[in-house]
């Protein structure tokens, strides 16, 4: 009765086919983003138009949306999904700014307290092996003497003939 189809679709188009029909581009007819279940007739008329590499437009029955809702169990998709992603984007956004690796590092003396200094500061290294928050990143300032001697040695393992398997690089 239904056939699966994958799809690319935006918020919008996933909110107007609700309602109305939908301009489906080829590119998005070519993706396997979204699994959708659709008629017979709609399923031809997206094969068609993905043999032919066009576009198409499409007005999904209720049916066809009820089965998908059905199929996908409602979870991982429309708002749960982008409360997860948002949540996802903010812990990274938290980890790239060190902001996290601050906050780690001040819950060491407060767990310290609660479970004792030697489980905190253990539970602090198994957080910092396993997402990496707390590795804070060491800069070079510019014009410093490191940053001399750095760069010296670049330019001398440059300058250094590389040997390599059987043969050698000149």
């Amino acid at each position: 009765m239904y056939k699966e189809i994958t799809l690319d679709l935006t918020r919008k188009q996933e909110r107007d086919a609700l309602s109305k029909p939908i301009q489906i581009s080829g590119g998005a007819l070519n993706s396997t983003k979204h699994k959708i279940y659709v008629h017979d007739e709609n399923y031809k008329k997206i094969m068609k138009a993905k043999k032919n590499n066009t576009g198409c437009r499409i007005q999904f029955s209720p049916g066809e949306i009820m089965k998908t809702a059905t199929a996908h169990n409602m979870a991982g998709s429309g708002f749960f999904d982008d409360v997860w992603n948002g949540i996802k984007s903010a812990g990274k956004w938290l980890k790239d700014t060190g902001i996290a690796t601050n906050i780690a590092d001040a819950l060491v003396p407060v767990a310290s307290t609660v479970i004792g200094p030697t489980a905190a500061n253990l539970a602090r290294k198994v957080v910092q092996s396993t997402v990496g928050v707390g590795i804070k990143k060491t800069t070079v300032k510019k014009g410093s003497q490191e940053a001399k001697d750095k760069m010296a040695k670049l330019r001398a393992m440059r300058k250094t003939k590389l040997a390599g398997g059987s043969f050698k690089i000149n």
